[in-house]
């Protein structure tokens, strides 16, 4: 990705303290929708809906999530993530939606953890409270134009005014693992955000599976 290109995770993290920083697959090429193919039979078990459950955020006091993430078949995914003010998960603070395409690779030899690359098709973003309405708004951010409960679709050429380019996939280099029917996946750092080829996890995080649904 060159210099100038910015993600759109880039460019939510700062613009609320409300957002969270997660494995967030996180811009868009374009506001349509993720490709809709079949696939092939899956060998590798990923395929299916897959939560986390409702979880406190460790880094937000306070805020509690909720990730759902579909693997439709073996070639597309549509991750739900929202935020909640209550750790029953009822009370919603921010929604978004990421869609796009997804290929498994093999596991390095001697390894069980799978290499997953995804591509981001889409974004939407639903802001569920007033005050998060109001403040992005105030801010012009993405555009302004932020309505209350109604979900939008955000691409990069909307957040995006220093001269950033759109014509490069985002891409998210992942890795994964199911265990006892859950899925882990890879731990995050710095040195491994997942970001670029080279960033790619190498180790799965144990500490937060997901169950299928």
């Amino acid at each position: 990705m060159s210099p100038k290109s910015k993600t759109l995770l880039s460019i939510l993290l700062p613009a609320s303290a409300l957002i969270i920083s997660f494995f967030l697959l996180s811009t868009c090429q374009d506001g349509g929708s993720a490709p809709k193919n079949p696939g092939s039979a899956d060998a590798t078990g990923v395929s299916g809906t897959w939560t986390s459950g409702c979880l406190a955020e460790s880094e937000k006091g306070g805020t509690f999530f909720l990730d759902n993430r579909v693997f439709e078949s073996a070639t597309t995914f549509r991750t739900t993530f929202a935020t909640f003010s209550d750790k029953a998960c009822v009370t919603k603070i921010m929604t978004q939606v990421q869609a796009g395409s997804f290929v498994v690779k093999n596991p390095e030899e001697g390894q069980t953890a799978r290499p997953i690359d995804l591509t981001i098709g889409t974004v939407f973003i639903t802001l569920h409270t007033e005050a998060l309405v109001k403040s992005y708004n105030s801010r012009s951010f993405c555009g302004g134009g932020w309505v209350l409960d109604t979900e939008r679709a955000i691409t990069r050429d909307m957040c995006v005014t220093s001269g950033a380019t759109s014509t490069e996939p985002d891409m998210i280099y992942e890795l994964f693992e199911i265990k006892d029917s859950s899925i882990f996946f890879g731990l995050k750092d710095a040195d491994h955000s997942g970001r670029s080829e080279s960033k790619r996890p190498i180790v799965i995080d144990d500490s937060r599976g997901y169950a299928k649904t």
